[in-house]
């Protein structure tokens, strides 16, 4: 089954370009925006994503955010390859590359579900390429330190994306 409005989802992401113009919402409100609008297949046209890229970029360096919140982003930014869109790659490569590298460094915070979409979000990052092996064992690392806490629907998920890498992170 499969929804999709695309007056409602323009709207929605108006909405949203309108809030990071005018320096709205929280960041778990971005995020929680961002990964619905990825989970429904929508990317917002590229004026809507200017300001919402230059609006996470600032939050990125003056606001506190939770492992979530950075790995939803990077998942949004790497399923619609902001990096690699024409006329927001600078600020989109930028991003990206924030995004990444607070990721990194809060890796050991992460929970199972944000490690498989951290994990995912790199593979997707890499389309094309070889991902980040080293990156994705660390990953994989930090999956099984607590595999005994380990949900079933984070398993789903490791296995998914660790099949798509070429690589067999856990299993």
């Amino acid at each position: 089954m499969q929804w999709h409005d695309e007056h409602l989802l323009c709207g929605l992401s108006e909405s949203l370009r309108c809030a990071s113009e005018l320096r709205r919402g929280t960041v778990r409100d971005y995020s929680l925006c961002l990964q619905s609008l990825r989970r429904l297949n929508y990317c917002p046209w590229v004026g809507a994503l200017r300001p919402i890229i230059r609006e996470l970029r600032w939050r990125l360096r003056r606001q506190h955010w939770r492992a979530l919140d950075v790995v939803l982003v990077l998942r949004f930014a790497s399923a619609f390859a902001l990096q690699h869109l024409p006329q927001v790659r600078a600020e989109g490569l930028a991003l990206c590359r924030e995004l990444q590298t607070r990721a990194e460094t809060r890796m050991g915070d992460m929970r199972h579900l944000e490690l498989a979409h951290f994990a995912r979000a790199i593979v997707q990052l890499n389309k094309g390429g070889l991902p980040d092996t080293a990156l994705l064992e660390r990953a994989a690392e930090n999956f099984s330190r607590r595999i005994d806490d380990l949900p079933l629907g984070a398993a789903g998920a490791v296995g998914r994306w660790g099949g798509g890498s070429g690589c067999n992170p856990l299993f």
